[in-house]
């Protein structure tokens, strides 16, 4: 199976933790590189090459976000927005949308391509625009 790279930027120290310990206790999810402060979100993804980053969504210029998604569209940009309860999908519109409540698994289930919407799986390519 391959694993997903992951890269982790700029959530708050207790958040980031929590997010770590997700990710790192799935074998298909792989963390890369771990950011406790924001840094260049264009060179972190040229160099680390993951599949998909989280990060701080009240951290992230929207301009930076739509230049690296042009350069990776393939690329999944999930911020975790306030207190760590909302999680956001970037997409190259550039815009963002709210995935609802944050909690592991729904983080998890976004790092590998859906989420549970009700009681149906939705897939985060079928709500791109």
């Amino acid at each position: 199976m391959a694993l997903r790279r992951i890269v982790v930027i700029g959530l708050p120290r207790l958040l980031r933790e929590i997010v770590l310990e997700t990710i790192r206790s799935e074998p298909d999810l792989d963390v890369v590189q771990d950011y406790p402060d924001p840094v260049d979100l264009r060179d972190v993804v040229r160099r680390a090459r993951p599949h998909v980053v989280v990060a701080d969504a009240d951290a992230l210029p929207l301009v930076e976000v739509g230049q690296v998604l042009m350069d990776e569209p393939d690329l999944m940009l999930v911020g975790l927005h306030g207190d760590g309860r909302q999680l956001l999908l970037y997409q190259l519109a550039p815009h963002r949308i709210a995935l609802g409540e944050a909690s592991p698994r729904r983080l998890l289930d976004i790092i590998r391509g859906g989420f549970e919407c009700g009681n149906s799986w939705q897939s985060v390519s079928a709500i791109r625009t």
